[in-house]
């Protein structure tokens, strides 16, 4: 089931992502499922969850993406969780870090310089990441979370990557692939 937190997040995202790009070319959404309520959509997402997830396991990390489905009919964003976990109980904002030394510099890192580290790539376009959203939890959990938005004005894509050129682990390259399930999302369509 969608937590709060996520919704509030995916509800910020598209005011982010509705203000900062037009909207000139869409794709025909009449092929996609509908739903009538809020509730509905929810249970197709729960009952989906496999598919809107995924994960990888590298070097002691668990790294897990998570799209965020749009609600909206038109809706060129696309938002995902990112959520770095240790295997092992330790904290990875605190842990040593050859690359990013002080607190400051993780600190920018997360909340702003991971930001040229994603891309999404469609079966159509390359897109850059317009927005990131650091979960700053302090000493209070062991992992890491980022929020990111992508805008693109060309819709309809088939399969969806999203790459994180990860340089803070040192993992390089890292692909987190989304085949159809973005286009077959159920929209709201209220009955009369």
């Amino acid at each position: 089931m969608i937590k709060g937190r996520e919704i509030i997040y995916l509800s910020f995202f598209q005011l982010i992502l509705f203000c900062s790009c037009g909207r000139s070319e869409q794709y025909d959404i009449s092929e996609r499922p509908k739903v009538s309520n809020v509730v509905e959509l929810q249970d197709w997402i729960q009952n989906n969850q496999t598919k809107l997830i995924n994960t990888r396991e590298l070097g002691g990390l668990e790294l897990r993406v998570k799209y965020l489905p749009s609600t909206e009919e038109t809706s060129s964003e696309f938002s995902f969780l990112l959520n770095i976990a240790p295997q092992k109980q330790e904290n990875l904002f605190a842990k040593p870090n050859e690359f990013f030394p002080s607190n400051e510099s993780k600190m920018m890192y997360w909340s702003s310089g991971i930001q040229r580290q994603l891309t999404l790539i469609t079966d159509k376009d390359t897109i850059p990441c317009t927005l990131v959203i650091y979960e700053n939890t302090g000493n209070i959990r062991n992992d890491l979370s980022v929020n990111i938005g992508f805008s693109s004005q060309k819709t309809g894509h088939k399969k969806f990557t999203l790459v994180y050129d990860d340089i803070y682990f040192g993992l390089g390259r890292l692909n987190f692939t989304f085949d159809q399930i973005i286009n077959n999302i159920p929209l709201i369509q209220p009955s009369n």
